[in-house]
């Protein structure tokens, strides 16, 4: 009978999960055998994903800065490239 419960228990938090929660960042495939690159947050210029042999990391920047694709990393405002709608949103 408890076997029964924490199977369904199980299989409740397991559709839960991949209904309701965000996927994570899916790092794109290599190129040219560059397998280290970083990416924008969505809706979040402080933030941006790392991507390491095709897994994400996210990661934050400091106060008053914001990412830069073209480094990539943090940089100041003026520099960034974030693109969220409306300017630079931390």
């Amino acid at each position: 009978m408890q076997s029964s419960i924490i199977i369904a228990l199980f299989c409740f938090f397991y559709i839960a999960n991949a209904t309701f929660l965000p996927r994570a960042f899916d790092c794109p495939e290599a190129q040219n055998g560059d397998v280290d690159s970083a990416f924008s947050f969505p809706g979040d210029c402080s933030k941006y994903y790392e991507c390491t042999d095709g897994l994400a990391v996210e990661k934050t920047c400091g106060p008053g800065l914001y990412f830069n694709e073209e480094k990539p990393g943090c940089d100041t405002a003026e520099n960034s490239t974030c693109d969220v709608p409306g300017g630079k949103e931390a």
